[in-house]
């Protein structure tokens, strides 16, 4: 599970060398028994992820680059085989590179789907229940989700609108309440810390609605199973420190588990980067 609004926050300007370990890599809905989602984070400027296996400070387990100039992570479970891989999503030509191993080389698929010098932001989830995850996209001036079963090119399977127009909400995918292979959706309100979550990917009333931090302190949501018990929960980024504030339940209250891993100005991801 991911954020992947790239834009939205200012780019790296390199890794913090206290995260590189002695061979140069950072130390860092799930199909399967298991399911806990670790942590991430993306390096815009030179395009590579730093997974970690663990929810804790440490070494990543996993250092690829990945994508051309300009791309914004979009990590999923492309292939249905229950790890979560890389991807990324290039707004300047509109296309989705993505990839069925944490390895580098070329993507396994690459295609286009929505505009090229887009606005929009791209979100991965499994919107019809089949096995893996798909691409997505989020207009934010419009408040509207265009979503896609397929990893290809093609029109919108699914097309509704929820949260607010022009107020530059972040899009969310998880499994919200548990015990759903369908993911629903969810939007971040930066500017007042609110969560709106709903179990489906469609339009309506948000199932919850909840704030979980600081408003307008401009950290990024990032969504995972952080204990392994079948439901998606919330948490936030600091990318002007690097730590990650996770919370086990869909509600208001401290987070769970608070940790840094990352440094200024990276994208954070989550997922189960070695199926177990």
């Amino acid at each position: 599970m991911l954020f992947n609004r790239a834009r939205f926050f200012s780019l790296a300007l390199g890794v913090p060398a206290a995260l590189l370990c002695a061979s140069g890599a950072l130390a860092g809905g799930v199909v399967g028994p298991t399911e806990l989602d670790t942590i991430g984070v993306f390096v815009p400027t030179t395009r590579t992820f730093f997974l970690r296996n663990s929810n804790s400070p440490g070494a990543a387990n996993v250092t690829v680059s990945f994508g051309p100039a300009g791309s914004e992570p979009a990590m999923g479970d492309f292939n249905g085989d229950g790890s979560d891989t890389i991807g990324v999503y290039v707004p300047a030509t509109g296309r989705f590179y993505l990839k069925n191993t944490n390895t580098p080389g070329a993507a396994t698929i690459n295609f286009r789907f929505g505009p090229a010098s887009s606005t929009l932001d791209a979100i991965v989830g499994d919107w019809n229940g089949a096995s893996g995850d798909s691409i997505g996209l989020y207009d934010g001036v419009n408040g509207k989700f265009l979503l896609r079963n397929t990893n290809a090119s093609g029109f919108a399977d699914l097309t509704f609108s929820f949260g607010a127009k022009n107020a530059g909400l972040i899009p969310l995918r998880g499994n919200w309440s548990g015990g759903d292979s369908i993911d629903g959706i969810g939007v971040y309100n930066p500017a007042t810390g609110v969560f709106f979550l709903k179990d489906s990917p469609a339009a309506g009333a948000a199932d919850f609605t909840f704030r979980f931090g600081p408003a307008g302190a401009g950290l990024i949501p990032v969504v995972g199973n952080w204990d392994d018990d079948d439901t998606d929960t919330i948490g936030l980024y600091n990318p002007t420190t690097g730590v990650l504030f996770l919370r086990n339940t869909n509600s208001s209250g401290p987070a769970d588990l608070t940790f840094t891993f990352g440094g200024a100005g990276l994208t954070p991801v989550a997922g189960n980067w070695d199926g177990q």
